[in-house]
C-alpha cells in the first residue's frame, strides 16, 4: 500500500468519516473510495488536490510539494 493510500485511510478515520461520507464530498461512490484506499483505482491529481482541500495539512502526499509563494 502506498503512502498516499495509507494517508487517505488514516486521515479519513481520524476525521471520523465513513467511505460513503468522503465519497459524497468527492462526488464518487463508496466503492471508489475503497478502491482508492486499496490501490485498485489510482487517484487523479485533481482528486488528490480535492483531498488536500478537504483535509488540509493532515493529508500527506509525499511526492507532491506544496509551495508557498512570497512576493518580494
Amino acid at each position: 500500500m502506498s503512502e498516499v493510500q495509507l494517508s487517505l485511510r488514516h486521515t479519513r478515520k481520524k476525521r471520523n468519516l465513513t467511505q460513503t461520507q468522503l465519497g459524497a464530498k468527492l462526488n464518487v461512490d463508496q466503492a471508489t473510495i475503497s478502491n482508492f484506499e486499496t490501490g485498485k483505482t489510482i487517484m487523479t491529481i485533481a482528486q488528490i488536490y480535492e483531498l488536500y482541500l478537504i483535509f488540509g495539512e493532515d493529508f500527506r502526499c509525499p511526492r507532491i510539494s506544496y509551495l508557498e509563494c512570497s512576493e518580494n
